[in-house]
This record gives C-alpha cells, sequence and structure tokens, in this order.
C-alpha cells in the first residue's frame, strides 16, 4: 500500500509499544520494522515472559489504515544481561538470534535466548556456506532404498536419496542441506545432479546385465514447477539413455494443485514417458479435485499412518481408504516406512501394491545395492531352472 502507509503502521506500533513501558524502560526502533524493548530490573523469565506477552497482545489489536482494516502481528526475542551478553552488540545479537527462532516456530511468539541458538545458527551458516562448493564439486553421494511388490516379494524400484558427508560438519541431514539448497537458489543444480547420477545408475546395473527395475528420485516442489524443470527431464533421458517409464519422479502434494500450469507441468512430463508418484500422500494439503485432474502413476502413503496402524483403528481404516481409492483410480499405491512384519502383513492383506521401509533394508549404496540386486537375480534365475527341469 506504499511507504507512506507503512510509515504510519510503524507510528502505530511504536505508540503502542511505548504505552506499555514504565519510566525506567527504553523503546527504540533499530531498522526497518524492528523495534528493541530495554526493559531494567527483570528478575527470572516469568517477568520478561510477562512483557514480550503484553507486546504481543497490545500490537495485535486491529488498526485501520487508508480506510482498510488490519491485524499486526509481530515475533519477539529476548536476551538477558548479563547472562546473554555483557556489551551492547552481544546482547542484541543474542535477541536477533532469538527473534529469528520464534519467526522459525511460526511467528507471532516470543523466544527466550539460549546458547545452542546461537551455536544452531552458526551451523546452519556453515552448511550453507560449503553447499555451494559441495554441489559443484560432487562432494554429495545418492543412497538407494528398496521397494518390493508386495505379490512377488521381489525388489520392483529403488529410491534415490541423497546424502552429505562434510569432512568438518559430518554427516548433514538432508532435510537440513535441501531445505537450504531451497533458501539459497542452489535447488537446482543440487536436483540436476541427483537426476543425472541415478539415471546413470540404473542404465549401468542394466548393462551389468542385472534385471531392469524402477529408479524414484525425489523433485522439490519449487523445482518441480520451474518452467525448465520437463526440458531438465527430457534432457537427461537422452543424454544417460535411461528408459523413460523406468523413471519415477516423486514430488510432495504441496505441488499437487488444480492450477492449470501445474497440471501442464503433469501433462508435458506424462507425454515423455516418466512415471509420476505423489509423495506423503496423506499428509498435505491436495484435495480430490486434484486427482481427478492430475495423470500420476502412484500414491506413496506416508510413514505417519503406518506409525499406529495395527493398535489405532482409525489409522488402518484411512490407510484401507487410500488403497481402495487408489485401485479404483488405477493408481498404485506405495507404503513408506514400514519396520516390522506386522505392518507388512496388514499392509498385504489390505492389497497395498508395493512397500519400502527398513523392515526389508536401509538405504546402501550403489555397490551394496548391486549385490543385493545380483542375488535376487541369481535366486529367481535358480527358481525358473528348476521349474524347467
Amino acid at each position: 500500500m506504499g511507504h507512506d502507509v507503512g510509515d504510519l503502521l510503524l507510528k502505530e506500533i511504536a505508540k503502542r509499544l511505548k504505552s506499555i513501558a514504565s519510566h525506567t524502560d527504553f523503546v527504540a526502533r533499530l531498522s526497518g520494522d524492528e523495534f528493541c524493548f530495554l526493559v531494567k530490573d527483570i528478575e527470572g523469565e516469568d517477568v520478561a515472559s510477562d512483557v514480550a506477552k503484553r507486546c504481543l497482545e497490545v500490537i495485535s489489536k486491529p488498526i485501520e489504515l487508508s480506510a482498510r482494516k488490519f491485524t499486526p502481528a509481530c515475533s519477539i526475542g529476548i536476551a538477558h544481561y548479563p547472562d546473554d551478553g555483557r556489551d551492547l552488540s552481544t546482547l542484541i545479537k543474542a535477541a536477533d538470534t532469538s527473534l529469528y527462532a520464534a519467526k522459525e516456530c511460526g511467528k507471532n511468539q516470543y523466544t527466550l535466548y539460549r546458547p545452542e541458538l546461537t551455536q544452531r545458527a552458526e551451523y546452519q551458516f556453515r552448511v550453507e556456506q560449503n553447499l555451494r562448493e559441495a554441489v559443484e564439486n560432487n562432494q554429495l553421494s545418492l543412497v538407494y532404498q528398496p521397494q518390493i511388490q508386495v505379490l512377488s516379494d521381489k525388489i520392483i524400484g529403488v529410491e534415490a536419496l541423497s546424502r552429505w558427508n562434510h569432512p568438518r560438519l559430518g554427516q548433514v541431514s538432508p532435510s537440513e542441506f535441501i531445505a537450504t539448497s531451497e533458501r539459497i537458489g542452489m535447488i537446482k543444480p543440487l536436483t540436476e545432479w541427483a537426476l543425472k547420477t541415478a539415471c546413470n545408475q540404473a542404465v549401468a546395473w542394466k548393462q551389468a546385465g542385472l534385471p531392469a527395475i524402477r529408479m524414484a528420485v525425489n523433485i522439490s516442489p519449487s523445482y518441480f514447477l520451474d518452467k525448465d524443470f520437463v526440458s531438465l527431464v527430457e534432457r537427461t533421458l537422452d543424454e544417460t539413455g535411461m528408459v523413460p517409464s523406468e523413471l519415477e519422479l516423486e514430488v510432495t502434494e504441496s505441488a499437487v494443485q488444480t492450477d492449470p500450469e501445474n497440471l501442464l507441468v503433469f501433462r508435458e512430463l506424462k507425454k515423455l514417458g516418466v512415471l509420476l508418484a505423489i509423495d506423503d500422500f496423506g499428509t498435505g494439503y491436495s484435495s480430490f479435485a486434484s486427482l481427478k485432474h492430475l495423470e500420476v502413476d502412484c500414491l506413496k502413503i506416508d510413514k505417519y499412518f503406518l506409525d499406529d496402524m495395527l493398535i489405532d483403528k482409525k489409522s488402518e481404516v484411512l490407510i484401507a481408504s487410500m488403497i481402495e481409492m487408489c485401485r479404483n483410480l488405477e493408481h498404485e499405491t506405495i507404503a513408506e516406512g514400514v519396520e516390522t512384519a506386522e505392518q507388512y502383513d496388514a499392509l498385504k492383506r489390505l492389497g497395498c501394491e508395493i512397500v519400502q521401509g527398513f523392515f526389508f533394508g536401509k538405504p546402501v549404496d550403489a555397490d551394496e545395492m548391486s549385490v543385493i540386486l545380483a542375488q535376487q537375480a541369481q535366486a529367481v534365475q535358480y527358481c525358473r531352472d528348476k521349474l524347467t527341469v
């Protein structure tokens, strides 16, 4: 609504903060939309929390600007002197660190400073600094987790999962470095590397005489809908010699919308002949309307439903409903996170077609997966030979 209206809002917030300050408190605007509230003679976290609650309450009252009503909100970080800093810059840095922690927790709340918040922020900074080098110099690796066809108990596919073992940071969590790559604009080269590496590996297994299996690759929703993504998949298929029907692209529900541009991406990918799977199904915000229009091949039932399916009847009913829906829509169902024989038996009884999880094997590197696939091929050939005799 323009800078003038923004300035009016800042002035109103300043007035509201001053209205709850005592004669010994000091309120200042640091920069932009950030304010600092200095409160003297506070003993204990409860008193500081009470001040923060009053700030949240007074700021969240509606305000009318240019004949329109708004409800402001704020996030608050709290630091104590001298525990969290003995000079101005250190104290403000601690409060700022707490402020960003409050934002990460969902905003419109307050967070007290803890030393681990600084450690966490420094770790995230090191991850960000080293990730560019790791992607550009191929310092990441892929591991593969088998996907089992329930009907035959055979491996029919693997899911490729990214790993990063840094010499100083150690094993960096995929959720950590993938989220960072999205934040700093590195998700595109990371996806290109993962897709090409996975396809090359699938082709190499076939050239080594192993049976063809599906290669599943996770795609970030933010890049899945990028205008260059379809051309990347097409280029990767051409360069690696990957059979399109043996490549499965997995995307989470957040990319599943009925927007025409979203639907176009799915249609263009299906024209290439690749398989499409909706990952973490049932945990996001997709609607049945999306499933009506999207051309997908598989729905992956999230581990969230499997964890208590043996003790919670509702979870079992939901899983059964998803499997039945997929059958009627001619989609395959893949249950991920299977950890026990009891879970597997229950899924088999409900008609789930494909399963994966620690019960069948943890993700392993390409060499170890090669051995597993070779052993399975030998076992299948042995059975065939026995039947022939």
